[in-house]
């Protein structure tokens, strides 16, 4: 009965926040910057906002309900509110989705983690960064975190129960750390590597800025980023490093050997991939937005000779309720530009975050990793890109790289339920909380240092500032 009573506790309160907070938006009078229809923008989206944070309704109904609302209640026109449907970054997803349910069954990524982990040495430490590889290679062509974070969570955990290394231990929580680093980190390497990326910059270009190309943004974040990377793993080998040697080479050798010889299907599979990556680095060449490479590629593994992606049984291992919500995240995002909310906002900052490019940038960082514990970062993408783009332009400085920053302090988290993909390798057991938090915080403080020790520098360095 107790615990039935708390349940019941939580359900209430969650459901007073979700009407409290935008009651209290509604109360606020309007003035002549403060206008109506911005308000009720606020109210409005907060309220959706909050129902996505408290899982008080499925989060399908919100995010179909959302753009709805906009058009009755907002009297916004429809091709305003979904606009983001006209945009690449839905039809980059679903087919990037396609791939990696391809890539799963072919079998050719764990192939190439057992590669990747004996190319560092297949102990420990080949462990912590052969992990760091695979994820770097996965996020040339999948685009979902959370995806990236099954996948290396399940091969880590795989690993433990292989090296029969106990759950909790210091040597299990050591790979689920790194299991954490690999999945986030290096899917900020590529502009495709991540929806964090690509939800930011839908955003941008719809209020007008120039945003990065794909190889534009190897050039701003590959270098700087890739450090950050190996210095998170680099935690990991030094703080966490088991008491003892493990001795694992000849466990991935012989899963390597029982793999047999290369299959036609993950032949395949790699040949499509191989060109896609190739067809994406040399887009400003060819001209063919990144977008529409991905569902090119998705194509092609549905037709005949291929058939790595049959619809009839894939499909419902496609996840349409996330693709429906990234569209609702652009469609914040695009609303509140056409209804001036983000410049309200930026003005509302500007006085406090303009007075310097570094009181900006570590402001707006700041403000990403605290919005964090309250919001998902795509909720966070979209209630802020506007306002941070506004502040910027305002303040006489590229919005771009104020973006990098914002982009960098929401992938920092201390608490598993902050952000989905964290919350599924804490889960899957390997790590206790009590380490998953301390190093977590070492990659927050690691970011932030990075951030003005090697980004805010490189960036000088190649012009980007």
């Amino acid at each position: 009965m107790a615990i039935q009573q708390k349940k019941s506790t939580s359900f209430y309160v969650k459901w007073i926040v979700n009407f409290l907070i935008p009651i209290v938006i509604a109360l606020i009078p309007t003035t002549d910057a403060f206008t109506a229809p911005i308000k009720w923008f606020l109210v409005i989206s907060v309220f959706a906002i909050i129902l996505i944070a408290t899982e008080n309704v499925p989060l399908l109904a919100v995010t179909i309900g959302l753009p709805v609302c906009y058009v009755v209640f907002l009297k916004v026109p429809a091709t305003v509110a979904y606009q983001p449907w006209s945009l690449e970054i839905p039809w980059l997803i679903l087919g990037g989705f396609i791939l990696t349910v391809a890539l799963q069954k072919s079998g050719l990524l764990q192939r190439i983690a057992y590669r990747c982990i004996l190319l560092f040495g297949g102990r420990f430490r080949g462990i912590l960064y052969g992990m760091a590889l695979v994820g770097t290679i996965c996020s040339l062509i999948i685009s979902d975190v959370a995806a990236k974070a099954i996948l290396l969570g399940a091969l880590a955990l795989g690993i433990c129960n292989a090296l029969e290394l106990k759950l909790g231990s210091r040597a299990a929580s050591a790979v689920g750390m790194a299991a954490l680093a690999s999945a986030l980190g290096p899917s900020y390497l590529f502009y495709t590597g991540s929806t964090g990326n690509l939800v930011p910059f839908g955003i941008a270009e719809t209020a007008g800025v120039a945003v990065p190309t794909w190889g534009e943004y190897l050039l701003h974040m590959f270098i700087p980023q890739l450090i950050y990377v190996i210095l998170t793993v680099l935690v990991i080998d030094i703080f966490f490093k088991p008491d003892q040697a493990i001795q694992s080479k000849d466990y991935f050798k012989k899963e390597l050997a029982s793999f047999g010889k290369m299959k036609l299907d993950e032949k395949k599979i790699l040949g499509i991939c191989l060109v896609l990556i190739v067809l994406i680095a040399t887009s400003s060449f060819h001209g063919v937005s990144i977008g529409w490479l991905f569902v090119f590629a998705a194509i092609v593994l549905m037709l005949p000779g291929f058939r790595l992606f049959q619809p009839e049984e894939d499909i419902k291992k496609i996840n349409f309720s996330f693709v429906l919500f990234v569209v609702t995240c652009l469609s914040i995002g695009v609303v509140s530009v056409h209804l001036g909310v983000g410049e309200f906002i930026a003005n509302s900052l500007y006085s406090l975050l303009s007075d310097s490019l570094f009181k900006m940038i570590g402001g707006v960082w700041a403000m990403g990793f605290t919005v964090n514990f309250a919001l998902t970062p795509l909720a966070a993408y979209s209630a802020f890109t506007a306002p941070i783009v506004d502040m910027a332009v305002a303040s006489g400085i590229n919005p771009v790289p104020v973006l990098y920053a914002f982009i960098h302090a929401l992938e920092q988290v201390v608490f598993p339920y902050e952000y989905a993909p964290v919350l599924i390798i804490y889960g899957y057991g390997m790590s206790t909380f009590g380490r998953f938090a301390k190093y977590n915080i070492m990659r927050a403080v690691l970011s932030l240092v990075c951030i003005f020790a090697i980004f805010l520098p490189y960036w000088h360095l190649i012009g980007l500032l």
